[in-house]
């Protein structure tokens, strides 16, 4: 999905492309909203990042990413498998599995953020090339918890504008943590 041309502020929707047999097969949507160019040069947490990645949020090109990978659950462990095009090039990167309560409360009370793979955060870090694409492969147990009735599941893409990551925490939001994509998990079968 392409925000270039939609409302400055909107937020790109949850996007599953299938559910197959045993693989769960996810595009992973822009979800950082669009900020116009005269707001983006005033904006704080940009002004932090390095002037090519500025330059990159600032000229509209943040909700021009794009994801699709595969996700597997076999014998209780977990492989997942994302590619990624026109990120932030050379820009630092984290995958998260998040949770909320569904339906939404209101007032919102915010996400439940663990990192892919360990714990510690170590094997959620990626980092995209010059070109601005990557890959993502991690196998971890146990295996991803699915949506339920009281929660909802996704996975989040967290682009850190300072270039540092904050170990099992996703790092401060919209000032040097931003979640460029992000894509919902299906239900768990049964429900």
């Amino acid at each position: 999905m392409n925000l270039s041309k939609a409302n400055p502020y909107a937020v790109a929707a949850i996007a599953i492309a299938a559910a197959l047999i045993g693989t769960v097969v996810c595009a992973l949507s822009v979800a950082a909203a669009v900020v116009p160019q005269e707001d983006a040069r005033a904006d704080p947490a940009v002004g932090i990042a390095p002037v090519a990645d500025r330059d990159f949020y600032r000229n509209g090109r943040f909700p021009e990413a794009q994801g699709e990978g595969r996700y597997r659950c076999e014998d209780g462990a977990g492989e997942l498998r994302v590619e990624f095009a026109k990120l932030v090039p050379n820009g630092v990167y984290t995958m998260w599995h998040a949770f909320m309560a569904w339906p939404p409360t209101e007032p919102f009370i915010g996400t439940y953020d663990l990192p892919i793979g360990a714990r510690d955060g170590s094997a959620s870090v990626f980092v995209a090339d010059a070109r601005g694409n990557a890959t993502l492969v991690r196998r971890f147990k146990p295996c991803l918890q699915l949506t339920g009735e009281h929660l909802a599941a996704e996975l989040a893409v967290g682009w850190h504008s300072d270039r540092e990551t904050s170990g099992p925490l996703p790092g401060e939001f919209a000032t040097k943590s931003h979640i460029h994509m992000y894509t919902g998990l299906p239900k768990r079968s049964g429900l």
